[in-house]
């Protein structure tokens, strides 16, 4: 069982994270200065009872790795767009190690929980257009991955939440679609000039992937998570674990 006095940072890291997700939801942007008001209440709070326990280290320890750890996948997500994560979901991470200490790993196993959640996705996107039929004019292997990573939309009700998934391409006066997989973070200009070619052509719909906030899964991993650790858990995997090494 976790001390008592680690609930009430959980509950206020728990509120503040949802106040996140309303927000990109609603502004697509996450506005840093409630969680770094609150990281500076919490990291003295946690300190004055992590001294009294004597395992100050620790706490300092997994803010050091945790830093590190989103370090790394920063310089990744400016390598290539595909391990792209946006600074203020990251910066979410390093608040999570400050708020909630309970253990050394904990914000990287939110971290790695948030991305098993996405994974989810693709498989509830394949089963809605299976179910719904929707099926695009390309070949088999382009049709099948579309149907993992995206869904047919109306042109007109695309917006800055979703990425196009086709490039339409007006070439001597032919229309010419072409599949895009590469995902664009920041789809207005693209999406703009989307809807005034579709107009021209009267093309009604396209496929597109939804750009879900990386924060919602950051939420509900941050939830899960703490009740694993809340029933001590990962002491249960890690006795089973031994066992067999």
């Amino acid at each position: 069982m976790m001390p008592l006095f680690l609930y009430p940072m959980f509950f206020l890291t728990f509120l503040c994270l949802g106040y996140y997700v309303y927000q990109d939801y609603k502004y697509r942007e996450i506005n840093i200065l409630p969680m770094f008001i609150l990281s500076i209440f919490a990291f003295i709070y946690n300190l004055i009872f992590f001294i009294k326990l004597g395992v100050w280290q620790s706490y300092f320890l997994q803010i050091i790795l945790t830093s590190i750890f989103v370090g790394v996948i920063f310089v990744l997500g400016k390598i290539t767009v595909f391990a792209y994560i946006g600074e203020g979901d990251l910066l979410a991470i390093i608040f999570i190690s400050i708020t909630t200490g309970i253990t050394i790993l904990f914000a990287p196993f939110v971290f790695l929980g948030a991305l098993i959640c996405v994974l989810f996705v693709p498989i509830m996107l394949f089963l809605y257009n299976l179910f719904a039929k929707n099926s695009a004019d390309y070949n088999f292997v382009n049709n099948f991955l579309l149907m993992f990573l995206g869904y047919p939309a109306t042109i007109s009700k695309i917006n800055k939440f979703h990425t196009p998934l086709e490039k339409i391409k007006d070439k001597n006066g032919k229309i010419n679609k072409e599949v895009n997989f590469i995902p664009n973070t920041d789809p207005k200009l693209e999406i703009y000039e989307l809807k005034k070619v579709a107009k021209i052509n009267n093309i009604k719909k396209i496929w597109v992937s939804p750009l879900i906030p990386f924060i919602v899964p950051i939420f509900i991993s941050y939830l899960i998570i703490f009740v694993l650790s809340f029933f001590d858990w990962f002491s249960y995997f890690g006795k089973f674990a031994i066992l067999y090494i």
